[in-house]
């Protein structure tokens, strides 16, 4: 700003570099009084200009996305400094995360540029907007508008290309899309669309092409996707059961990667497959080494655990039980503690050794556990204690659950447990009084309908019809019942119906809900039940087609196995003088009894018929 006279032809120039300068560093409003000091003092220079566009920039920066996209200012500027300024809105609408806002004025900035590197630009990035939005068929759209018009931009359009095709599970097209990016080209960005490539095989289910091109990935591969196409040979070899290269890429990948995120995943299968194949030592030997490889606390005490489990079967732990104390005794603090005795107690049940695992839901009862894990504890401890017969031991633990815990459905399971221990055994009337406690004391209604349907049960087994009647129908008109239930209940009532000899009333209850049913074990179950009160009834073609699998419903059904209602219905087929139909009947009580008598009854009565069936062609 010199005052001398030959000085003033640069001054405008240095007020605006000022200005910029100020600008630059983020002091936008410092800026903002150096262009209007330089529009008022030199309001000819052609700097002035330049401030329209420059001023609009402050407006963006200093009020983000609340700046104005219809300032009057946008009128003065050039159709492509105008795009400029509207893909800065975009950008600050995609950094705030609204992409709606952003891609709208992505699109505005498209349709007022006038260079095509700047369209290309702008429609990319309404493409990455739309990409975002999951609107891939839209995304397609921008890709395809920006690969069009510059060839800059190709390679980035055909990678949105060909993830909007690999989201739409198009993997062909995708496929030739990212070989465009990578086709030619040496660099990081070909790298990844080299490996995208390969992954688009494991997505559409072809583990064994996907193998093959991670593999000829790998031999090239030098850049910062070389973890994730192991990780993903590990995944593909893993698709197609080859646990051996499985094992060999795992150990390969924690070699060369220990620290990486998906250590995890790898650590995690990697310790299941050497169980599974009984690796037992090298199982141990990954557990001892867990420390060196970016896992969480859970796999890596899971792994240790399956380390416990391996000792056992090497013959270095003798008892079961020393699994769990071992474990307690390294790793006391470990949040699995809880569940990894479930699992034990649950599996000594199963194998039959009741005693040891009732020990080992004691131990897990002992410990300071949430109220939830020890409920579930006393619940397996008391099914232990009924596999080993001790109904005693097993009532107090279901009882004192049962009176803590009403509300639980787990309390209400015990109970039903030791009921229908009670009910196998025979013991029918000890069985209700433990199902009335229940109904009187339990607030799970899941746990409460199904009591009910065990107490019609019991009514049923004891020879009280009229009662288990009355259970069975209200059950099976319950809305709030599952549907097991509900069918498990129509096929009571219907069973009961038959032995109270109200053989009409069960058979039109039967035969009204039987043909609106699909092919299934329901209908077949149900079928064979109608059969039966057909048989009474004389409705011998219902009883045949229901009864026996060759005929109506297919060979979906096993067909009966009551030979008394069989031979029955053979007698009324003979009766009527149909001799084919009755020798199907005998063919099948031959097929399917185990009874000697019965089978000769059967044998006798086909060779009494062997010429009529045999002029019939009957086989």
């Amino acid at each position: 700003m010199s005052s001398r006279k030959n000085a003033h032809w640069w001054a405008d120039e240095a007020l605006f570099l000022i200005a910029a300068v100020d600008f630059m560093e983020n002091r936008h409003l410092v800026a903002m009084r150096q262009f209007e000091r330089l529009q008022r003092r030199f309001p000819d220079s052609p700097y002035a200009g330049r401030l329209p566009y420059l001023s609009i920039l402050g407006e963006i920066e200093t009020k983000a996305t609340a700046a104005s996209q219809d300032s009057t200012l946008l009128v003065n500027l050039s159709p492509d400094l105008k795009a400029d300024v509207l893909m800065r809105i975009g950008y600050l609408f995609m950094q705030d995360g609204e992409l709606t806002a952003a891609q709208d004025n992505f699109i505005r900035a498209a349709e007022v540029a006038e260079n095509t590197d700047l369209i290309g630009e702008c429609n990319l990035f309404a493409g990455e907007c739309a990409y975002n939005r999951r609107r891939f068929r839209e995304a397609r759209i921008f890709y395809q508008l920006a690969y069009d018009c510059c060839d800059d931009r190709k390679r980035e359009a055909s990678w949105g290309l060909g993830w909007c095709y690999y989201r739409s599970r198009h993997y062909n097209d995708a496929r030739i899309y990212f070989t465009t990016v990578f086709s030619g080209f040496d660099d990081d960005f070909a790298e990844r669309a080299r490996l995208t490539y390969a992954e688009t095989y494991l997505a559409e289910g072809r583990p064994g092409r996907a193998a093959q091109e991670l593999n000829d990935f790998l031999k090239t591969c030098r850049g910062t996707v070389c973890d994730n196409a192991l990780y993903d040979l590990i995944l593909a070899y893993d698709a197609m059961d080859d646990t051996a290269q499985v094992v060999e890429m795992s150990r390969r990948f924690l070699n060369n990667y220990r620290r990486n995120t998906r250590a995890d995943n790898v650590v995690s299968r990697l310790s299941e497959i050497l169980f599974a194949r009984g690796e037992y030592a090298e199982l141990i030997e990954l557990s001892d080494n867990i420390e060196m490889y970016a896992v969480s606390r859970e796999t890596a005490d899971r792994v240790r655990f399956s380390a416990e489990r391996s000792r056992y079967h090497l013959g270095i732990y003798e008892d079961p039980l020393t699994i769990t104390e071992e474990f307690l005794r390294k790793f006391p603090d470990s949040p699995l503690v809880g569940e990894l005795l479930l699992d034990v107690g649950s599996y000594l049940c199963e194998v039959g050794d009741y005693e040891k695992g009732a020990i080992t839901f004691d131990r897990l009862r002992n410990r300071n556990i949430p109220d939830s894990l020890w409920v579930e504890a006393s619940y397996r401890m008391g099914l232990c204690y009924l596999g080993m017969g001790d109904t005693s031991a097993a009532s107090e633990i279901f009882s004192q659950l049962l009176g803590e815990f009403p509300n639980s459905p787990v309390a209400a399971r015990g109970m039903i447990a030791l009921g229908d221990f009670y009910f196998e055994t025979g013991n029918h009337e000890e069985a209700m009084s433990l199902y009335n406690q229940i109904l009187e004391t339990g607030k799970d209604v899941t746990q409460l309908t199904i009591t009910e349907f065990r107490l019609a049960g019991c009514y049923e087994g004891l020879g009280k019809l009229p009662e288990a009647r009355i259970l069975f129908n209200n059950l099976r008109n319950d809305p709030g019942a599952t549907i097991k239930i509900r069918q498990e209940a129509l096929l009571g009532l219907v069973r009961v119906y038959y032995k109270m000899a109200e053989y009409e009333r069960g058979f039109n209850t039967a035969s009204a809900v039987y043909d609106t049913l699909p092919a299934g074990e329901f209908r077949c179950a149900l079928g064979e039940r109608m059969g039966e009160l057909a048989v009474r009834l004389g409705k011998v073609d219902v009883a045949l087609n229901t009864l026996i699998p060759s005929a109506s419903d297919s060979l979906s059904c096993a067909g009966s196995s009551d030979q008394t209602v069989l031979y029955d219905l053979s007698l009324a087929l003979e009766f009527r003088e149909r001799f084919d139909d009755a020798g199907l009947v005998w063919h099948w009580m031959v097929e399917t009894s185990d009874n000697d008598s019965i089978v000769a009854l059967a044998r006798e009565k086909l060779q009494q018929y062997e010429g009529v069936l045999r002029k019939n062609g009957a086989p």
